[in-house]
């Protein structure tokens, strides 16, 4: 995790000497930290290991519907 925030903070720093970091952009961004953090919270507390089983076939049907519709059958 501390990799991770090292990395991002290291590309908001080339982004800003680049000149690509907008101030409307960031604005956006910390304005999504507390939907974002809810959302966590709410799927920490929604989380169950019992159903892993269940969330694993989930899983696999939302992987199996994103490739059947990335597929060019239906365009």
């Amino acid at each position: 995790m501390v990799y991770l925030l090292l990395c991002d903070l290291m590309m908001i720093g080339v982004l800003h000497l680049n000149g690509y970091l907008q101030v409307s952009a960031v604005a956006l961004g910390a304005l999504l930290i507390v939907p974002y953090l809810a959302a966590n919270v709410l799927g920490g507390w929604l989380f169950r290991p019992g159903y892993e089983r269940l969330y694993r076939v989930i899983a696999y049907f939302i992987i199996a519907a994103s490739a059947l519709n990335g597929m060019p059958l239906f365009d």
